[in-house]
């Protein structure tokens, strides 16, 4: 096989991974269920997932380096991002959503 012939398939196939690379990230992945902004009870948990956070990070912990851990649900978290985050980027207009964004 000629030389050119290699290189040019080499860069189709770097072309067509490529492609559908683009395509799997433009994608939604199938686990992920938004929680929408107004779901009963997930401003709520939203808000509490973020006072547990900063409760956490915030405590006096005595003497001596200890190690700490924070468990955060799954269900949690997407309320927050559902919730809180449109809130938290409605708030400070220097942190727009890229074009293209309509949900978290």
């Amino acid at each position: 096989m000629p030389r050119h012939r290699k290189h040019f398939v080499v860069l189709l196939l770097l072309v067509v991974l490529a492609a559908g690379a683009v395509a799997l990230a433009r994608m939604t992945p199938a686990w992920w269920s938004p929680t929408a902004r107004n779901a009963a009870g997930a401003l709520d948990t939203a808000r509490s997932l973020e006072q547990g956070i900063a409760s956490e990070t915030t405590k006096v912990r005595g003497e001596g380096v200890q190690p700490w851990r924070v468990r955060v649900r799954a269900a949690h978290l997407n309320a927050w991002l559902g919730a809180r985050l449109p809130q938290w980027l409605e708030y400070d207009q220097s942190l727009p959503w890229p074009d293209g964004v309509r949900g978290v």
